[in-house]
Order: C-alpha cells, then structure tokens, then sequence
C-alpha cells in the first residue's frame, strides 16, 4: 500500500544550523488512513524566516503535540496497523524520508515499511507534468493548507489519484 508522507522541519541545513529538526509529520494512505503528529520537543530559536511565517501557524497543538519519541512509537504502531506491505511516496524523499529513517532508526522500523521511498518527482515525465498540474489545482481550491504536513500529504494523494 502506498503511504503519502509529508514532513515540516525547522530549516534546511546550512552553516550555523546543519541538523534540521522535525516540526511535523503528516501520512495518509491510499485507502484515507492518516497519522499526524507534531513535535514538542523542537527548537523554535533554530526555525528559518520561512517556516515562522508559513508553517507554525498551521500547527495544531494540543494532543497531537508530543515528545519526539512517542512520535516514533505511535508512528511504527500506525504504521504496523496497516497489515500489509507500506511503501512511502513523498515529493522530498532527502528530507521526509530521511525524517522517518532517523525516527525508526533509535525506535526500530516497522516489520511492514519497504526501506527505500517512492519520489514522487521521478514519475515519467507526462504523468510529473499532470501530477503538478493537479496539485497546483489543489493548492488553489482552498481545501488544504498548503505547508501542514497533513495536508500536503492528503494533496500528493489526491494529485496522484488524478493522473
């Protein structure tokens, strides 16, 4: 089964931050399961300009707000959940994937995860070009809000159904 995964960090890696921190995690399979977590524990001192302005203020808080290492326990639980073999899709497989690596690196991986992701962005050329057409159409709609791990993960879904 397919598992459309999107991550929220702090920045991307340069000099003065070269270890980004996980902010959010959003799943949805293809049959409309989701996870979504935030992390409690990151630092908001190390977060770029950009994700100030268009990803903390998507943030939810309350009970899906927890400690880095329940995020790991709660996703390889949903992950198993699934009960069958999970592949990840992600637009950004250096960063969402490199996420979960670490998460279930300390924390163990899922009997059921395939250990390599599907990039989303190396699909044959005519169906990346309709894939992005549909996802900027969902971006447009309203329904989503685009940079919410959760969401962006319910548009890669959506757009790769349509094409």
């Amino acid at each position: 089964m397919l598992v459309f995964i999107d991550t929220e960090f702090t920045n991307f890696p340069d000099s003065e931050h070269p270890n980004p921190q996980l902010i959010s995690i959003g799943c949805v399979t293809e049959g409309g399961q989701t996870f979504y977590a935030e992390n409690a524990n990151f630092d908001m001192a190390i977060c770029s300009e950009f994700v100030m302005e268009t990803v903390l203020p998507f943030l939810e808080g309350g009970e899906v707000s927890i400690p880095y290492c329940i995020i790991a326990k709660h996703f390889k639980t949903w992950i198993e959940s699934i009960g069958e073999e999970a592949f990840m899709a992600t637009d950004s497989p250096a960063f969402d994937f490199g996420f979960v690596e670490v998460l279930f690196k300390k924390y163990g991986w899922p009997e059921n995860l395939y250990r390599r992701p599907i990039n989303l962005n190396l699909m044959h050329l005519r169906e990346l070009e309709s894939y992005e057409s549909q996802l900027e159409a969902l971006k447009a709609s309203g329904k989503f809000r685009d940079h919410h791990a959760l969401d962006d993960a319910k548009m890669n879904l959506e757009a790769y159904k349509k094409i």
